[in-house]
């Protein structure tokens, strides 16, 4: 209940961010969710028999938010904001980081600090790198084919499996395919669903110019 609870509020925050704020409403969507996704990714949840990390949903939706930018404001508004959400990841981690070692705290406190900011740079490495491919490859699609439910899904399919797999290697080691295959599975279900959102805030479908 609570992972569809918040699936709804991260939809209505975007289509309200992209309808009132234009580009300074996505730039701060894509900021607070990335620091979001970023806290989350810190834990591993249990969803549908499936354990995965947290912050599957506030990332699928900043794929979604580039694919917004890019339909509303073109490629290169699209990559600036992969740029401002990863400088969000990046200051959030920095400042968990720097509080940490200017505080007394017990052994255990930092081995958890350490932990969670090997976490956070595998995050915000990993999804420098997915968001870069995403743009991408639907711009490079968009050129090609007007459907945008085929650009979505295929740009956002091709660069979560990468992210999921790098992030799950990069953070935590090989702890099987379960959790890989989970976070994939969830992500482009995610996509799936957040298709008619795209529809909603962009109108209809149409090739790309740039």
């Amino acid at each position: 209940m609570v992972f569809v609870v918040e699936i709804v509020i991260w939809y209505v925050l975007l289509w309200a961010a992209a309808k009132w704020g234009g580009r300074e409403g996505l730039i701060t969507y894509v900021v607070s969710a990335a620091i979001v996704a970023n806290i989350e990714t810190t834990q591993f949840i249990h969803l549908l028999g499936i354990d995965m990390p947290g912050g599957v949903v506030p990332f699928a939706c900043l794929f979604l938010a580039t694919d917004v930018a890019s339909e509303q404001y073109g490629r290169l508004f699209s990559h600036r904001l992969v740029l401002y959400s990863g400088l969000g990841m990046l200051i959030s981690s920095l400042i968990v980081a720097l509080f940490g070692l200017n505080i007394g705290v017990s052994d255990s406190f930092h081995e958890a600090l350490h932990a969670t900011v090997r976490i956070a740079f595998a995050s915000i490495t990993v999804y420098y790198l997915c968001g870069w491919l995403d743009v991408h490859l639907y711009h490079r699609i968009g050129r090609l084919c007007r459907y945008k439910w085929l650009r979505n899904n295929v740009a956002t399919a091709t660069s979560q499996f990468v992210n999921a797999t790098l992030f799950i290697l990069l953070a935590f080691g090989w702890v099987g395919i379960a959790p890989i295959l989970g976070n994939w599975l969830i992500s482009f279900a995610l996509a799936l669903l957040d298709t008619p959102i795209l529809y909603i805030v962009t109108g209809q479908d149409r090739l790309l110019n740039d």
